[in-house]
């Protein structure tokens, strides 16, 4: 039995040193969590982009708690950003950047199913912002 559990031990050691390996940071290091970008709308509007393009994420708001959530990966070419939900394949989110501000564009149909019915991510603006906390949706789970 404390065979089994050395061995254990030592596989959940190397896991760990495996992450820190494919990231080339130390697992949960500063300068890992440095190429995420969080960016603030109105009220609790929030939008965070990778810059590695691994992952993207926003919520906006409508009457009462209605919202448009999406999680996926963000492309950057230029000043143009393209969000796409991850495992979607007809939704894609356009935006641009100018300076420290993120404008999306229209809301194409292929996005409808993210949002709820008095939502809309369209012409919204959000600014970057430091030090801000965790981009999550509704029921409190991270986006980015």
């Amino acid at each position: 039995m404390r065979l089994y559990l050395l061995l254990l031990a030592l596989l959940l050691t190397a896991c760990g040193e495996q992450d820190a390996v494919t990231t080339n940071q130390p697992a949960g290091s500063a300068a890992a969590q440095s190429a995420m970008q969080t960016f603030a709308g109105q009220g609790r509007e929030r939008l965070c982009l990778d810059e590695r393009g691994e992952r993207a994420g926003l919520i906006t708001f409508g009457q009462g708690d209605a919202n448009c959530s999406i999680r996926g990966a963000v492309q950057r070419s230029g000043e143009r950003i393209t969000i796409a939900p991850a495992g979607d394949e007809s939704c894609r989110v356009a935006g641009t950047i100018a300076g420290n501000q993120v404008t999306l564009g229209p809301r194409t149909p292929g996005c409808a199913y993210y949002c709820g019915p008095t939502a809309d991510y369209s012409g919204r603006s959000f600014m970057a912002v430091d030090g801000a906390g965790p981009v999550t949706d509704l029921a409190g789970d991270p986006l980015c």
